[in-house]
């Protein structure tokens, strides 16, 4: 049987085993996997920081749009004017206009995913649905333009969420 006879001058066993370099290997390998953990929590502690940014930026944006519209004189009219079965002759058509320009916008914030869909719905769904399908409102030919289709198919959907046909959670914007 051959011992080891170690070497204290080169660092090595009779073998030829650099023990120094095994050593310095391992430390190596040890600190190269600490500081790709460290690297994974740092890059999901980021994630976890852009998810949460999003969701206060997207919480603000339906807060903002929310409030001007709750906020705004000439909606508040229209809206009395839907749920009150007033006519709509004393408003002006750019203030209607203007009023379904709100849901354009929801739509595109929702067909964007920057929006829930039955966040929006919720809120906003009734509202819509109501002033698309009040006569007085709308010219017929206005409501058949082409350019009011994304409008068109929120309200669609909105009608098909009030009935049902949708579901979701309203957990989270």
């Amino acid at each position: 049987m051959q011992e080891a006879v170690y070497n204290i001058q080169n660092g090595t066993t009779a073998s030829g085993t650099d023990w120094w370099a095994l050593i310095s290997t391992v430390i190596a390998t040890a600190a190269a996997a600490f500081g790709l953990y460290k690297a994974f929590q740092e890059y999901k502690r980021q994630g976890e920081e852009q998810k949460r940014q999003g969701r206060e930026k997207r919480a603000q944006q339906f807060l903002d749009i929310r409030k001007s519209f709750r906020e705004s004189k000439s909606f508040q009219n229209i809206l009395l004017h839907l749920y009150t079965d007033r006519d709509f002759t004393s408003v002006p058509l750019n203030e209607r206009i203007e009023f379904m320009g709100l849901f354009e916008d929801m739509a595109y914030l929702v067909n964007s995913d920057l929006m829930r869909r039955e966040v929006a719905f919720y809120m906003f769904g009734g509202d819509a649905i109501a002033a698309w399908n009040n006569d007085s409102f709308w010219s017929q030919k206005l409501r058949d333009d082409k350019n009011w289709s994304l409008i068109t198919d929120f309200v669609k959907e909105a009608e098909a969420y009030k009935a049902g046909e949708i579901r979701g959670e309203l957990k989270q914007l």
